[in-house]
């Protein structure tokens, strides 16, 4: 029997028959519908339609079922179904927006903490190289200034690289997000 058939006997069966019953089977077919991965406003044109299957059988057998309540429950029911989906929509749209900005932060972080370290880092690197050689091939009184230089290139490169991993921690690369923010 499909959902929608399956729908309407039980939810005849809770307003003619067996009204103590019906939660279970609301429950499992709530959880049928999920695991068939129908929609919310599906479900409610499922059950409004399973209403007017109910109020014409209940007409054409002059039982008269209030078909004015069973309305308004169905009309208030959509209306906040309805709304409930248009937050959801936009709630959805919002998560997948800051996905996409948490993504673009990240591979910028990345792009910027790989230039720190290789590209800067080597081109202060080649700078310390120069200014030891100078040393080198200075007068003595030179030397102390080019060596006091190269100790604050030194400092200069370590800051870079500090920052470099402060941009990209190790640890997130190689044991992931959890980890890394446990770091």
């Amino acid at each position: 029997m499909n959902f929608q058939d399956e729908y309407t006997v039980a939810l005849a069966d809770f307003v003619m028959v067996q009204q103590g019953m019906a939660p279970g089977r609301a429950i499992q077919l709530g959880q049928r519908a999920s695991a068939e991965g129908l929609s919310a406003l599906r479900i409610l044109d499922i059950h409004d339609d399973a209403v007017g299957r109910i109020q014409a059988q209940r007409s054409a057998d002059a039982g008269g079922c209030q078909p004015h309540s069973i309305e308004c429950v169905s009309t208030f029911f959509r209306a906040s179904l309805a709304a409930y989906e248009t937050a959801n929509a936009q709630l959805t749209w919002q998560n997948g927006t800051l996905v996409q900005l948490n993504e673009a932060l990240e591979t910028q972080a990345i792009r910027i903490a790989h230039a720190l370290h290789h590209d800067a880092g080597q081109l202060l690197s080649y700078a310390c190289l120069k200014l030891a050689q100078a040393e080198q091939n200075s007068s003595p009184e030179c030397v102390g200034y080019l060596t006091e230089t190269r100790a604050l290139c030194d400092n200069i490169d370590q800051q870079l690289l500090r920052f470099s991993h402060e941009l990209q921690p190790a640890v997130l690369q190689e044991c992931g997000l959890v980890s890394a923010l446990d770091f």
